[in-house]
């Protein structure tokens, strides 16, 4: 897969023994491993986006791994898309913007569309796609040699993209420049006076929806130099992986498997709520229950292998002890804690998984009761037709055994009556095959 191979000191064996023998090689709560640098020189569709990317495999709990994935654009690709922005030229692409809206067929609401044009946003749109068809390209690919939870189950993996921008984010950027790269300044929070997270990206929707990427944006000529890296680039994205990711990555894995397990419980009371609770549909509830529980049997392990709540408030502090997030406002009732919605989002989320779950279990297990129940009678029914009829069989055989030579009339009989009821079905055919050749001739 790759020509060049930066082990990190390690041989391809060693590299592969520690791989085999994670427990070992990661033995702490802290703990990591990394893997080395690679490139797709030999996959023309990825060598032409990825220079090389990094993987370095993290402790998240007592029964999982964390994958960081680590992937470097090439730079005629990032110039291609710098250029791109910077192009004053608007496509005018119509924006599907969801809403909420009254079900007229059934109780509750659905999913309608509006179309509009949002100058600016169209650049967002096409560059997100551009992004997220480079990442479906490297997840599909590393997924055949790590094999990927989440991913392998259909989930969305949300990552944080890095922008470089020579204005300064310190000043209000024109709507417009923002809305061109994704970004809503009610939606982001200063991490220094040269760094700002957004929490996530804007599209089609009016505000930032919670499913999608983080955008961290940084000036390089607002940041120094760090020892031993050279240049202020370098200097920042060490800053954002060896200093914030480390702190809130465990906090980020539960953003992303939130917003996955809420919209798959949702997926599942859909499924569930399109059933009646009749006799048929007993063994469809059962097996709607049994692929909930294997589904959610990760959320709730690692609900409590970690205490989500601790997470949260760990993050929250850490960066309530920054200055700039501090100082940062996004809505005004968070006046001077704008980060506030970036953490208390995903324990929102969290908590509603697990009530949705158990309201959605709740319902189940009562159309499970229901249709069981008709079940039961409809068995009870037919349990009493077939002892009628093996009441009638017996005490016509009795009746037989009493009066043997009356056997042979009721033989006779029962030939000529299945002799009359297969004429009468072959006319019948026949009728219909006739009527039918007169429709065609007509």
């Amino acid at each position: 897969m790759s020509h060049k191979f930066l082990g990190g000191g390690y041989s391809p064996d060693q590299l592969a023994e520690s791989i085999a023998n994670l427990d070992n090689t990661i033995n702490s709560a802290e703990s990591w491993f990394i893997t080395g640098i690679f490139d797709f020189a030999e996959d023309p569709n990825l060598d032409k986006y990825i220079h090389h990317f990094q993987i370095r495999i993290r402790n998240f709990s007592s029964s999982y791994m964390a994958i960081e994935m680590r992937l470097n654009l090439k730079v005629e690709f990032q110039d291609e898309m710098n250029e791109f922005l910077h192009d004053n030229s608007e496509i005018r692409k119509p924006c599907l913007t969801p809403f909420w809206q009254r079900n007229s067929k059934k109780c509750g609401g659905k999913i309608g569309y509006g179309v509009g044009l949002t100058p600016g946003l169209d650049k967002s749109i096409i560059l997100n796609e551009q992004l997220q068809h480079i990442k479906n390209l490297f997840l599909k690919k590393i997924n055949k040699f790590i094999p990927l939870f989440q991913y392998s189950h259909g989930k969305k993996l949300f990552s944080v993209n890095v922008f470089k921008t020579d204005l300064d984010i310190r000043n209000n950027i024109s709507n417009y420049q923002l809305d061109r790269m994704g970004l809503d300044e009610h939606y982001g929070f200063f991490l220094s006076e040269a760094e700002r997270l957004y929490c996530g990206t804007r599209l089609e929707a009016p505000v930032i929806k919670e499913d999608s990427d983080l955008i961290y944006v940084y000036n390089p000529e607002k940041i120094g130099i760090g020892p031993g890296l050279c240049t202020p680039e370098n200097t920042a994205l060490y800053q954002l992986t060896h200093e914030y990711m480390d702190k809130m990555y465990q906090f980020l894995i539960i953003r992303n498997l939130g917003v996955n397990y809420a919209n798959g419980i949702s997926i599942f009371r859909n499924g569930v709520n399109r059933l009646k609770s009749n006799k048929n549909a007993h063994k469809q509830l059962l097996k709607i229950k049994y692929n909930i529980e294997k589904e959610y049997y990760t959320y709730e392990k690692i609900d409590k292998e970690i205490s989500v709540e601790k997470l949260i408030k760990e993050v929250h502090e850490y960066l309530d002890r920054n200055e700039y997030a501090r100082r940062s406002v996004v809505f005004p009732m968070y006046v001077n804690r704008a980060y506030r919605y970036f953490t208390t989002a995903p324990q929102r989320t969290w908590e509603l998984v697990d009530i949705n779950y158990t309201e959605l279990l709740r319902n189940l297990e009562n159309k499970i009761s229901v249709a069981a129940s008709l079940n039961n009678y409809y068995d009870v029914r037919k349990n009493y037709i077939i002892s009628g009829i093996q009441m009638v069989l017996a005490i016509i055989t009795f009746i037989l055994l009493l009066f043997p030579d009356k056997a042979a009339v009721l033989a006779a009989l029962i030939v000529d009556w299945v002799k009359f009821l297969r004429e009468h079905i072959i006319n019948i055919g026949h009728d219909f095959v006739l009527i039918c050749q007169q429709l065609f001739t007509k």
